[in-house]
């Protein structure tokens, strides 16, 4: 009796904080109106100040150059399959139709059980799927009996936007050789008749075709050919780069693709053409201050490569290493950050560096040089969504959590059980999630 008067007057609270957050409710619906879109949104971690900042640099790829999905996803997924059937892979795998919604950047693969593993900032193992198939709790720990893992030979993170396709290609594989009755799966691959491919050699397959099949630059071709297909363009960004110039501040495009690859993309996002005429009315090196192609990040921030001048006209590189102050209007190639910084002028806090990839734009710039970084999250959009959208569930959960708190508080080292109002709550958390993820 005692603990469901308890659990009453708890449940009594946990009204009254709705209620309140409830009241609060339109003023964060007015401060939401007066906030930015989710996806045009910026977060920060420490205070910057931007008058500090002499130097923005920005990579192209999935930065600047913003990659429509899931069209140029279902280009490459399509490329890279017909270079496995070149390996071998059999032809039924053309029939594979790529799905957008079930690749995740940032997930792990386990080359030796062929898992792809959803695993939280300490290496605990959230999500296991093999192929298509989501392990259970008990199939989870048969494998991983601590549901623990860490970043060895065996694992490969996907960083990258790049490598959606290759994830849902992977599952497909693996889905395929699990299912049709010609393969026999064991515990680290599957059995053909007397062969034997092993998911560390799918992997390894889907990796170099995704490699050859980007450096061979069809893939970039048929991008270029159909670019507005391909690529958004956004009429503000000629106008972000020169308001930046405008205050003193110089831009820089550091970026691993090639010239040509570099000029067809920032010509379409930074020139403009006119009604009558056919000719550029600006030419897009103007917006940058300097511009470095093939800077093959990460290594461009250690030792680095060869800095080499490109001929705009021609796209060939120039003999020998340059060696003379970085010049505006010019591409160079290669190079490294501590090379170019002295060129430059820059110290390492006065650059600010804008890219999409996690570990090769941001944690090496930033670790190694000290430059301030800016992290484009295009998957933030939806997170963000989702949040706003489940408020009211979110702030249920917290008092919640929080009334458990509260009973939880007048126990010391001599208890022994916990009141059963504790359970009961649990419970309804519990019941809340289950619904949610429902």
């Amino acid at each position: 009796m005692i603990d469901d008067q308890v659990l009453l007057t708890e449940m009594r609270r946990s009204d009254q904080v709705r209620e309140s957050l409830s009241s609060d409710a339109e003023l964060r619906r007015r401060n939401i109106k007066i906030k930015r879109e989710p996806g045009h949104r910026i977060f920060v971690n420490r205070s910057l100040q931007l008058d500090r900042i002499k130097f923005y640099g920005f990579d192209m790829d999935y930065t600047l150059a913003l990659y429509k999905s899931p069209e140029f996803e279902e280009l490459t997924f399509q490329q890279v399959l017909e270079s496995l059937i070149e390996l071998g892979y059999p032809e039924q795998i053309r029939e594979f139709v790529y799905d957008r919604t079930f690749p995740l950047r940032g997930l792990w693969y386990d080359k030796l059980y062929g898992n792809l593993l959803k695993v939280d900032a300490y290496g605990n193992i959230l999500t296991v799927v093999h192929g298509f198939k989501f392990l259970s709790g008990h199939e989870v720990r048969q494998i991983y009996p601590n549901k623990y893992i860490t970043v060895d030979d065996r694992i490969y993170v996907f960083y990258t936007l790049f490598n959606l396709p290759e994830i849902y290609l992977i599952a497909c594989l693996i889905d395929y050789f699990s299912t049709v009755a010609t393969y026999v799966e064991d515990r680290t691959g599957v059995i053909y008749g007397q062969n034997i491919l092993s998911f560390r050699a799918i992997f390894n397959d889907v990796r170099n075709s995704i490699d050859r099949v980007h450096h061979t630059g069809k893939l970039k071709e048929m991008v270029c050919e159909s670019i507005e297909q391909y690529i958004h363009k956004d009429e503000q960004l000629p106008v972000l780069l020169d308001r930046i110039r405008s205050h003193n501040a110089k831009t820089f495009l550091l970026t691993n693709s090639e010239y040509w690859y570099t000029d067809k993309l920032m010509t379409y996002l930074l020139t403009d053409k006119s009604d009558d005429s056919k000719t550029p009315k600006r030419d897009w090196k103007s917006f940058f201050n300097y511009i470095l192609v093939d800077a093959q990040k990460p290594l461009f921030f250690a030792e680095g490569t060869t800095l080499r001048l490109i001929d705009p006209k021609t796209g060939s590189m120039k003999l020998g290493s340059y060696s003379g102050q970085l010049q505006e209007n010019e591409v160079y190639s290669g190079g490294s950050c501590e090379v170019v910084s002295k060129l430059i002028g820059s110290m390492g806090k006065d650059v600010l560096y804008v890219g999409d990839h996690i570990f090769g734009d941001i944690i090496k710039s930033k670790k190694q040089k000290a430059w301030r970084t800016m992290l484009v999250v295009p998957e933030l959009n939806h997170e963000l969504k989702v949040f706003h959208d489940k408020r009211d569930l979110f702030n249920t959960l917290e008092s919640l959590d929080t009334s458990i708190s509260e009973l939880l508080r007048s126990f010391d080292m001599t208890s022994n059980h916990r009141p059963d109002a504790v359970t009961k709550i649990k419970q309804k958390i519990q019941l809340r999630i289950k619904v949610y993820n429902s």
